[in-house]
């Protein structure tokens, strides 16, 4: 027998012999090309509603968007009406994109990327025309639509402006300076308005944007009538603030970070603290109304309704994974309706921008829907009698291979914090046999497609034979310190551990799995408990390293980190660096295969404890993402991603190969990892 149909042979042996997904269960490749909405917006008659839909290309690398209406009755599928360019993104997020529509209800205008442009597009609700309503030398950052025939934009430096300056450091070299992201390359390196460009701190915690972001800022006036471009007037420039602000900058300065909406005179607002959802139906100079039902305390994003002083919001419930209820808030009785509870979240297309928002008509909330098992779809809402109805469904083979509903779990912690979360029971478990286990830990109230930062394919984990716990992050006050909080989320991991063991889980083979916040959970639990018999992580855990590197930009970084981690120089708090950085409890976590997948521009953060590991021996992989953000997002890393992390969490949980010809290297290191290092056996081999 020749050496292909030996190798065939052994392949279909293989696949009888260890469990593996199910035709039911998504594959990675459909995770990583999900349709995803943003910028739900209602006609001003109440009769449309303009959406946008973007979809990843793993073939093409890339992603493109396309801007829908629908009418609201539903007596009609919706229509495509413009190709909607690039999705525009921050943080590897893609951001809302709001249309605006005409008041006549015939079109929307929009923003979008295209060519490497960021203009404005006008799109007729029947889909017969798209056309570019600016060709500017700057790419448009806001605009308004004012008195029905004119639009007014904000504008920055201009596209060769900004080309120019990062060709002027390139050839006279980079001042590291407090703009300056130290630790990951500083040329034309991170996506920007679709091009790679030089990135510098914004000011905004650490977020980037590109050079000459801080310059000065100028306005614009397209004339749609008479189809021609000018400097905009004062009274322009005012209008616009009006609509976008509430006409007070101050207010609007204090209240962004919470979510700020104005609808023609009134303005609606979030107090900076987050407990109180605030109106002034009157405008800036109206009386303030506080809304003091309990459900204003944790308000996800609102809307007024139109022409009536009431606003829709949506709440969310910890107890209940951060599923979200909605409701009604009549401004002037001061009263509180519930409309609809969900097992899931309803918002404008991404759940952590309250700007996303539902669209409100006079009798309607059109929302994107999301549950645990459910992927993103458009419904339609009945704020009256809460019904449902299906709108748009883009994701229906999504939605039909995503297996069984996920178990909602509630349980408390030994030191009595409440938890819930999303259970997926492992698939193909044999009576009396025990299924491993895998947690990830954050955030559990939309699509389940792979945890907060979209890593880890959770229903194909199940449907491979490994129960999936997602764990939603416990409440705790504003003052809490981080530590305060790895420590509550242990107590909550330790606890679901005993609870899922008497329903067959093998408590010695439990996996966790961690992005962002996330990631340091995963590292905390590795470093301080037993549990873990495999890792694998999205991003970097605090090291000193990571001190080091955004150190230059002195009070404003220190302040934060001793705000919510009680962290200063290392040589000023070592007792704290020694609690909670890796680098200094690498005994600890020797023995734990630990993959990292990593963002290029944050990889060199975990050299402290990754290089001392892998010099030992230890079960370490590191791989990582050119030109990807905090969140990852090419269509072809997050397959790798998904793919790689379902490998690695099989073999370490269900000692299962893969037999792909193409994956026999990454198990030839595997297998040396665990025979070179000195991991404590737990895991079969």
């Amino acid at each position: 027998m020749r050496l292909s149909e030996w190798y065939s042979l052994f392949s279909i042996l293989l696949l009888f012999a260890v469990p593996h997904p199910s035709l039911a269960s998504p594959t990675p490749k459909m995770l990583a090309e999900i349709a995803e909405f943003t910028g739900v917006a209602a006609s001003p008659d109440g009769r449309f509603v303009a959406f946008r839909v973007h979809r990843g290309s793993v073939e093409h690398n890339s992603y493109s968007s396309d801007w829908y209406v629908a009418p609201v009755s539903g007596d009609e599928p919706p229509v495509r009406i413009a190709d909607g360019g690039e999705p525009l993104r921050l943080g590897g997020y893609p951001t809302t994109v709001l249309p605006q529509w005409s008041a006549d209800s015939n079109e929307i205008y929009f923003r979008a990327l295209h060519e490497g442009a960021v203009q404005i597009w006008r799109a007729r609700r029947d889909g017969k025309r798209a056309l570019p309503v600016t060709d500017d030398a700057a790419n448009i950052i806001r605009f308004q639509l004012i008195g029905g025939d004119r639009l007014v934009y904000e504008v920055g430096a201009t596209r060769k402006e900004i080309a120019d300056a990062e060709m002027h450091e390139f050839d006279q070299g980079i001042l590291i300076d407090a703009d300056v992201p130290v630790g990951r390359p500083l040329f034309r390196s991170h996506y920007i308005e679709g091009r790679l460009a030089s990135d510098r701190y914004t000011g905004q915690w650490l977020l980037t944007g590109s050079l000459l972001a801080d310059g000065e800022r100028r306005y614009k006036t397209a004339d749609l009538r008479q189809r021609r471009t000018r400097t905009a007037s004062n009274d322009e420039v005012a209008a616009f603030h009006r609509a976008r602000e509430g006409g007070n900058p101050s207010l609007a300065a204090s209240t962004r970070p919470q979510g700020f909406e104005v609808s023609g005179r009134r303005i609606a607002f979030v107090s900076t603290d987050g407990a109180e959802l605030r109106a002034r139906p009157d405008g800036e100079s109206g009386s303030e109304v506080v809304c003091k039902d309990p459900a204003c305390a944790s308000v996800s994003w609102f809307a007024w309704a139109p022409q009536q002083d009431e606003i829709v919001f949506a709440s969310r419930d910890r107890a209940r994974s951060g599923a979200q209820t909605l409701y009604e808030w009549d401004v002037a009785a001061n009263a509180v309706r519930r409309v609809l509870a969900t097992d899931g979240a309803l918002h404008g297309g991404e759940y952590f921008d309250p700007a996303s928002r539902c669209a409100v008509t006079y009798l309607f909330a059109v929302c994107v829907a999301v549950e645990a098992n459910a992927p993103p779809r458009l419904e339609r809402i009945n704020l009256a009698s809460g019904e449902r109805n299906s709108l748009f469904e883009p994701n229906r083979d999504l939605a039909a291979a995503s297996g069984p509903p996920a178990e909602l779990l509630e349980w408390r912690s030994d030191d009595g914090f409440a938890f819930s979360g999303r259970f997926l029971p492992a698939a193909g478990v044999a009576p009396g046999e025990k299924a491993p286990l895998f947690i990830t830990y954050y955030d559990c109230s939309s699509y389940l497609r792979g945890g907060v930062g979209d890593e880890w394919p959770l229903a194909t984990l199940a449907a491979s034979g490994i129960a999936v716990l997602c764990i939603h992050q416990t409440s705790l006050d504003a003052g809490a310190t981080a530590i305060e909080r790895y420590r509550a989320a242990l107590a909550g991991i330790e606890a679901a551990i005993d609870i899922l063991a008497e329903r067959g889980v093998d408590r010695m083979r439990v996996a966790m799995g961690g992005f962002s916040f996330g990631s340091e959970v995963v590292m905390w639990t590795a470093m301080n408990s037993d549990l873990l018999a495999a890792a694998s992580l999205a991003s970097p855990s605090l090291s000193e390293t990571y001190f080091w590197q955004r150190a230059h930009l002195g009070d404003f970084f220190e302040k934060g980190l001793t705000r919510s981690w009680r962290l200063g120089q290392p040589s000023e708090t070592l007792e704290q660096w020694r609690a909670v950085a890796a680098q200094h409890n690498l005994d600890k976590i020797a023995d734990i295969p630990i993959l990292m997948q990593f963002p290029e521009e944050e990889y060199l953060a975990a050299i402290d404890y990754f290089a001392p590991l892998k010099r030992r021996g230890a079960p370490v992989e590191m791989h990582v993402f050119p030109h990807e953000p905090h969140y990852k997002f090419l269509p072809r890393h997050k397959l790798a991603v998904y793919e790689r992390n379902l490998d690695w969490l099989r073999f370490w949980l269900q000692d299962y190969v893969d037999p792909a010809f193409d994956k026999a290297g990454q198990y030839d290191r595997w297998r040396a990892l665990q025979s070179e290092s000195a991991h404590s056996g737990r895991v079969p081999n």
